[in-house]
């Protein structure tokens, strides 16, 4: 179809009200661009304002390579310590032959500028006003030096060598406290400081820790762990309480558009529905980029990148390299060249014909900030264009935007209905003709990528295929992209049809669409003529694929040791008393009766207690290949769906009787705790506890995590929105339990029977390698260790539960060996052994439609 001309340069009447297009909105509420009326202020006043911005990729990555400092300075300062030790002694012996003189001058001047630094920092910040900062400094500083005082009293870290001190009679080294506490003052201050105070920073840091290293009369080998702690725990203080950032003004960026000679008369804040562009300019009249109307000058669309948001754009592009297949955007050097690559995408574009913003101005700003000018288009986004109002016509143009776009071989990389502009080509005053082809404007390339090859390509129709369907609908979404480019390229995007792929604004919108994307693939198939495509393997791992390796690793880590104790085990084995394995395979099916009776009693009306087992049996084998907990869930919401029960009702009752488990759990383990302290039966194992002062300690630091935890805003809403609803609605559902005395017996006791189950089943396997094991305490140990080993994300705990049961056995008594004997015995009968029958169990249950 014949694409028209791109029209001129948005203007608007002095009164701020802009051009409209289209009657009706998506979302009335969400305030979208036409019913909106920019706010023209003149800028004045400073060019730079402090903010505080609580995003926290560039401090996740900072607050792991602190924490890898850290371990690092841990292994050197308990393990190493001969090798460490011998540095430093080789470093004081190098500088023994130096001319004591010039030394001692060296140390003064060094000391001396250590000195200052203590002092020159708060005041500068005191100075500045920087009232918060200065706060924040200080906590962190308290933080930092506290937490390192306490590792310290965990008496993890070796005394170092005795060495003669290069510095002697300059006063007091720094104590690694002091490391530890300027470490974390660092770490706070880092993010706003800029290249001039980053480098003194720093300097100050490694002034103290060479202070430390030749003034004291030890070898100082936890100067790497101080540094790793305080850096810790200051980055932990950004994620508390947010970083200050320094932002562009308007004034700010008025005096970088004159810079560079485009002199701006006003400037508003954009429309919220242009979340990726910050600011609209109006240029003065009769300006070179400007035209003499008389509203002003052009109007411009603004990007202001400074280095917070690129460091975070391309923290989030690695990761997405290093997990997907697809391309999803390169990295680029500075914001700078971040803006000139949009810019070259967009005079790349703009130049083939397609309808892009014309680009108007690239320039820096005094801090390194990049700023991007674009032509304020008449438009406003198809996201917030009303159903009704997004017609054939209009979706037609959209696609063939996206065909001339793809026919010079750019790739957009974000291609939403966010990210194009329509506008039905009506004046003010002129009625709407509804024939009239709209225009589409493609915006937003700061993803783009010139030269991309076919998938990338295909990449950007998979992404506006599922924007459009998850606004207008499968058929009206896939028909105008049939039509434009034809059967065989919807049908070879559908491929890439995969949410992990798609843009985050993409995916939030499917979740609110019934049926996720099998409608809309289902209407690729249907209007294309080609069968449902495979989807392409996108992803090169999953987050839980890499906790599951990291968790194997660990495992793996505690249970190499007990590999020596093998031969000694396979003794044991000889003489195991073979008479406690009736009762141990006795208690591990309690844990499936319990399992069905349980159910039974958690739901409303009647469920039979022998096929509510028979499906906890199954998941035992479909536990091997899903993660903890999820497939026991989603085998008894099924079974109680196949029953006829609502999903809500299958939800509450599956609900109510994990949260019966948790209940009947504590209980458990508050009865055989004050059980065991009156039989005496811990008092070894008390014995070998840490001091009292080290508890206190380990309890103090446990706190203070968690209170740092807290203020995360992004681990509160994780709370709100998953954790406390959860508990919520398990509570809830065992309310109209509790009014049924038998239903609430059913539900006692057979959640009961399933720790229990395990409890006895792991009692048998250790009596019969250790006779005089007490039964209170394997209980115990089952109570507690084994079941948070068993929450590891690997399939059934696997590794994980071998480890720590082991170690617990061996802690109450055991030998090594004899207990690992009885683990391994233990998890062939209770997790092995099941895996069979419960393969049968779920073949017959889904054959007779029980599953």
């Amino acid at each position: 179809m014949p694409r028209p001309a791109p029209p001129g340069p948005a203007t608007f009447p002095d009164d701020g009200a802009r051009a409209g297009t289209f009657a009706g909105m998506a979302d009335p509420t969400a305030r979208p661009r036409a019913a909106w009326h920019p706010t023209w202020t003149e800028p004045s006043g400073p060019a730079y304002r402090d903010v505080t911005s609580r995003s926290a990729w560039i401090d996740l990555r900072a607050l792991a390579w602190f924490v890898l400092l850290a371990l690092a300075g841990l292994v050197m300062a308990s393990v190493a310590r001969n090798a460490t030790a011998g540095l430093d002694e080789d470093l004081r012996n190098a500088l023994a032959g130096a001319p004591r003189t010039i030394l001692h001058i060296a140390l003064v001047l060094l000391q001396g500028l250590a000195l200052v630094g203590l002092v020159a920092f708060p005041a500068a910040l005191a100075l500045a006003r920087h009232w918060g900062l200065l706060g924040r400094a200080v906590l962190a500083g308290v933080a930092g030096g506290g937490a390192f005082w306490a590792l310290t009293h965990l008496h993890l870290l070796q005394p170092g060598a005795d060495l003669t001190p290069i510095a002697a009679g300059l006063g007091p080294a720094p104590s690694s406290i002091l490391i530890a506490a300027a470490a974390a003052v660092v770490a706070t201050l880092r993010p706003v400081s800029s290249a001039a105070w980053l480098g003194p920073l720093w300097t100050w840091l490694a002034l103290l820790a060479v202070l430390r290293t030749l003034a004291s009369p030890e070898a100082p080998l936890d100067v790497v762990l101080a540094i790793g702690v305080g850096g810790t725990i200051g980055t932990g203080v950004l994620l508390a309480f947010g970083r200050v950032v320094h932002r562009l003004t308007a004034a700010g960026v008025a005096a970088t558009l004159a810079e560079a000679s485009t002199p701006v008369v006003a400037l508003s804040p954009s429309a919220p529905a242009l979340d990726s562009w910050q600011w609209l300019a109006r240029t003065a009249p009769g300006t070179a980029l400007g035209v003499d109307t008389p509203a002003g000058g052009d109007t411009l669309l603004l990007r202001v990148v400074d280095r917070y948001t690129w460091r975070q754009e391309n923290l989030a592009g690695t990761y997405r390299r290093l997990r997907l297949r697809v391309f999803s955007g390169g990295r680029t050097a500075s914001p700078v060249a971040a803006v000139t690559s949009e810019a070259m995408i967009g005079l790349l574009a703009a130049d083939r014909g397609v309808h892009v913003p014309r680009v108007r101005v690239v320039a820096r700003a005094p801090e390194g900030e990049a700023l991007l000018a674009v032509d304020d288009v008449a438009g406003i986004p198809l996201a917030d264009v009303a159903d009704a109002d997004v017609t054939e016509s209009v979706l037609r143009a959209v696609w063939s935007e996206v065909a001339a776009l793809h026919s010079h071989r750019i790739a957009h990389h974000a291609l939403t209905s966010r990210a194009l502009l329509v506008h039905d080509g009506a004046d003010d005053d002129v009625p709407a003709d509804d024939d009239a082809a709209p225009t589409v404007w493609i915006t937003s390339f700061g993803r783009g990528q010139a030269g991309a090859d076919d998938d990338a390509l295909l990449g950007d129709v998979a992404d506006l295929l599922a924007s459009t369907y998850a606004q207008v609908g499968p058929a009206r979404a896939v028909a105008p992209a049939v039509a434009v480019l034809g059967g065989d390229r919807v049908s070879d995007a559908s491929r890439l049809l995969v949410p992990v792929a798609l843009p985050r604004r993409t995916r939030d919108a499917l979740k609110r669409t019934s049926g996720g994307l099998d409608p809309l693939l289902e209407e690729i198939a249907t209007q294309t003529g080609v069968p449902r495509q495979k989807p392409l393997p996108i992803e090169r791992f999953r987050p839980r694929t890499l906790v599951a390796a990291l968790a194997l690793v660990v495992a793996f880590y505690f249970l190499v040791p007990e590999l020596a104790e093998w031969p000694t085990m396979i003794d044991s084995v000889r003489h195991a008393d073979w008479g406690w394995l009736p009762l141990l395979l006795v208690a591990s099916a309690l844990t499936y009766v319990g399992c069905g009776i349980g159910l039974a009693g958690s739901t409303p009306g009647r469920v039979p207690p022998v096929d509510a087992g028979l499906v906890a049996l199954a998941s035992s084998f479909v536990a091997t290949f899903s993660p903890p907990g999820l497939s026991t869930i989603g085998l008894n919401v099924r079974f109680l769906q196949q029953r006829g029960y609502p999903l809500p009702v299958a939800i509450s009752a599956s609900a109510a009787k994990e949260a019966a488990v948790v209940a009947v759990q504590v209980v458990l383990i508050v009865v055989f705790a004050l059980w065991g302290g009156t039989t005496g039966v811990f008092a070894d194992l008390v014995s070998h506890l840490p001091s009292e002062r080290v508890l206190v300690g380990a309890g103090v630091a446990v706190v203070v995590v968690v209170a740092v935890l807290l203020a995360v805003p992004r681990v509160r809403s994780l709370l709100r929105s998953h954790v406390l609803p959860s508990a919520r609605q398990g509570i809830e559902a065992l309310q109209p339990v509790m009014t049924s005395p038998w239903k609430m017996t059913q539900l006692v006791v057979g959640v009961a029977l399933l720790p229990l189950g395990y409890a006895f089943s792991l009692f048998a396997a250790s009596r019969a390698f250790d006779a005089t094991t007490p039964l209170v305490a394997v209980v115990l140990v089952s109570l507690t260790a084994g079941s948070l080993a068993s929450a590891a994300p690997t399939p059934g705990g696997i590794g994980a539960v071998e480890a720590v049961l082991t170690a617990a056995l061996v802690a109450i008594g055991m030998s090594t060996s004899a207990a690992l004997a009885a683990v391994l015995l233990y998890r062939l009968v209770t997790f092995w052994l099941p895996i069979p029958p419960g393969f049968v169990s779920f073949r017959v249950l889904t054959k007779r439609e029980i599953l």
